[in-house]
């Protein structure tokens, strides 16, 4: 026997904090104060996420939109082939 599944899931979050877009954006002269080395360096490289020419990417800028939360969708498709059967008494 072959039998197809599927499941959509759309998940809406109470949250905005998922993909880390939210908030303000930090004052990326205080990784100074916690971070040296290569830490430092990455940091800085990952604080920069912001679109060229974006008005808010300075520090204290808002990040993303703090009144819309996140969501996600999953889509799952299994398929299944049965060898054999039990008999029936």
């Amino acid at each position: 026997m072959l039998n197809l599944r599927g499941e959509l899931v759309l998940r809406i979050l109470q949250t905005d904090y998922l993909d880390d877009v939210s908030g303000r954006y930090i004052d990326p002269t205080v990784f100074a104060n916690h971070l040296s080395g290569i830490q430092l360096e990455e940091a800085l490289l990952l604080n920069n996420r912001a679109k060229p020419g974006a008005e808010t990417a300075h520090p204290g800028g808002i990040r993303g939109n703090p009144s819309n939360n996140d969501s996600y969708l999953t889509f799952n498709l299994k398929l299944g082939l049965t060898i054999g059967r039990e008999r029936q008494r």
